[in-house]
């Protein structure tokens, strides 16, 4: 943050006529949010601001949130990986609501939203008119939430590219609202997405009808480089778009970087190599577009874009597009392929943590969930030996009870038997007593 200080002072001179800035990666926490407020609102000249991979979380967004209707001339802003959860997302969706925000490009890439932020941002998209270019991409809400999103984007006039990499969709409803964009959309030339490879053909066809009717095409798919072609004004080819399914390759460019990293990569699954991979060619996308970047405002197409296709340049020509977003547009030109390589390995180290994290997780996940099975057997074998016992208990109580029954039989035909005897000794009793009286009178005459 002292550094930090020091170039913010700079920045600020009279003397200084920066457009674009770049602190990628340089540890700036919360504390650092009041310094860069400084050149958000007091340079004259400042367009883009690269604030990716710090740690600025919900503090630092929120006070960046609430300058931004006070900044000048910035039209571009990206807050990726800045552990940033649902507080100041939500702080940055009312600043784009605020009717005064200038920003036309925002990367939020690699942060925490909530349901409930996206869908704050869904709002966003359906009344925010100045966003051209929206990264949420690497989040994780519910298909319900994503479908709202995507549904609010049917009716802006505004965006041209949509980022939502990484997300869920439930294509049972969200082929329909894609449909609809396709029909109705005007203006949107590109949706960064994972999720839609069942329907590509459905797509393809859809961007034909589109043709038809002199509309450009909308590329819908996973690679960052074609979606920025689009974005762009840039036209990809009918091959270009339905086989979009994985991350663009281009085998010239990425040999040496694949050759630098083969021995970091042997180590790993092949899940994990794969999903490594195509992070490697997203970054080394960023090489094809180094004499590419633009570092004016992009509120239209260039013209050297305006009739880009794949077949118009020759093989050993670099394609002309924007750099990627996650990698500085002015700033990328400067930095040499060591420092690319270097980050790259970075990136793939990081994966491999959080890959490794994640697979920590689930063995513990299913070790609890089979002590918890274990637990519930043994309260099952438990309740088995209670119903066992407490069937014992009933039989023996049914035995006492009959034996009762016959004891009480018993008892009756004794005393009766009993009854029978004190009669009979009665009757015995009455007997002796006419004999002795007989036998006193006999005595008495005697």
């Amino acid at each position: 943050n002292i550094g930090l200080g020091a170039i913010v002072k700079a920045i600020n001179s009279a003397a200084s006529d920066l457009v674009e800035v770049s602190f990628h990666n340089n540890d700036l926490d919360k504390d650092a949010a009041a310094a860069l407020q400084s050149i958000v609102n007091g340079h004259a000249k400042l367009k883009h601001l690269h604030l990716g991979y710090n740690q600025l979380k919900d503090a630092g967004a929120t006070q960046l949130a609430r300058c931004l209707h006070a900044a000048q001339t910035l039209t571009t802003l990206d807050l990726t990986a800045n552990q940033i959860g649902p507080q100041g997302g939500q702080e940055l969706a009312r600043a784009l609501l605020g009717g005064r925000c200038p920003l036309q490009r925002l990367n939020l890439r690699h942060n925490t939203f909530d349901d409930d932020t996206l869908l704050k941002f869904s709002e966003v998209i359906s009344r925010n008119t100045v966003l051209t270019q929206l990264s949420l991409g690497y989040m994780h809400p519910s298909p319900r939430t994503a479908n709202t999103v995507l549904l609010a984007l049917k009716g802006n006039k505004s965006l041209l590219l949509l980022d939502i990499y990484g997300w869920a969709l439930d294509l049972t409803l969200s082929s329909e609202v894609i449909e609809d964009i396709m029909f109705h959309n005007t203006t949107v030339r590109a949706i960064t997405t994972d999720a839609c490879q069942p329907i590509f053909h459905a797509i393809d066809k859809h961007n034909l009808e589109r043709q038809e009717k002199g509309l450009h095409d909308i590329y819908i798919g996973p690679d960052d480089r074609h979606s920025a072609i689009a974005a762009e004004g840039g036209v990809l080819t009918q091959v270009s778009r339905t086989s979009s399914v994985a991350p663009n390759q281009s085998p010239r460019r990425i040999t040496s970087e694949a050759n630098s990293v083969t021995t970091h990569l042997s180590t790993t699954s092949v899940v994990q190599r794969v999903n490594k991979r195509e992070e490697l060619h997203r970054a080394q996308s960023a090489l094809s577009g180094i004499e590419g970047n633009d570092t004016t405002s992009r509120s239209g197409p260039p013209a050297s874009h305006s009739a880009l296709t794949r077949h118009q340049h020759p093989s050993n020509a670099p394609m002309p597009v924007a750099a990627p977003r996650n990698i500085s547009y002015g700033a990328a030109s400067n930095q040499s392929v060591d420092e690319l390589n270097s980050h790259l390995l970075l990136v793939l180290s990081q994966l491999e943590m959080k890959m490794s994290t994640a697979d920590s997780f689930h063995r513990q996940s299913i070790t609890n969930l089979e002590l918890r099975v274990k637990a519930l057997e043994d309260q099952m074998v438990r309740c088995n030996q209670r119903e066992h016992a407490q069937d014992t208990r009933i039989s023996e109580l049914a035995s006492v009870v009959q034996l009762l029954q016959a004891s009480q039989e018993g008892s009756a035909k004794r005393i009766a038997e009993l009854e029978h005897a004190l009669k009979a000794a009665a009757s015995n009793t009455a007997s002796a007593n006419t004999v002795n009286a007989k036998a006193t009178a006999m005595l008495q005459q005697t």
